[in-house]
């Protein structure tokens, strides 16, 4: 829910997904804490976050903020796509609705119908609220899926998070 300029809560609109038929296939979209790139190409994913507990030293009332430090991976295939450049887009959004700073890069099929294209994002994230974020991950102008990321804060603890890096 968002409030609009009134102060009244409306639902936050949401796009559709739009799964293109036959391809591009999407294999993986998640956080997480590490992506290991073997020699033969293969990717192995390190702890995949999709929730984060963000504990204080000190019990607080109020959401302190912070930083997450993670990936961001997307493995695609082809399938009947055509080869060539594509454009992919990974685009935030917070939890009250805000979009935020996306990411615009290019990927490339070749030939081969089982081709692959893997996007790999170092990222820092400015956790400035609780509640659910969303990575829309968009191929050619078309939403394929959201990877979410869901933040809560506990009040009452004395030690640090669940063991990723918040900063």
């Amino acid at each position: 829910m968002v409030k609009n300029a009134k102060g009244e809560k409306k639902r936050q609109p949401r796009a559709r997904l739009q799964a293109p038929r036959g391809g591009p296939w999407l294999i993986a979209a998640c956080l997480c804490e590490r992506v290991l790139t073997e020699t033969d190409g293969t990717h192995s994913l390190v702890r995949v976050i999709d929730r984060l507990t963000v504990k204080t030293e000190k019990p607080a009332v109020d959401f302190p903020g912070g930083f997450l430090q993670a990936h961001f991976f997307a493995y695609l295939k082809r399938g009947t796509a055509k080869a060539g450049h594509h454009s992919l887009t990974l685009a935030p959004i917070s939890p009250s609705g805000k979009p935020l700073k996306p990411l615009d890069t290019k990927v490339e099929f070749t030939d081969q119908e089982d081709a692959g294209a893997v996007l790999i994002v170092p990222m820092r994230l400015r956790l400035s609220e609780v509640g659910l974020y969303r990575f829309g991950v968009w191929f050619n102008g078309a939403l394929m899926t959201q990877a979410p990321l869901r933040v809560v804060f506990d009040h009452a603890s004395s030690e640090m998070g669940d063991g990723h890096p918040v900063r």
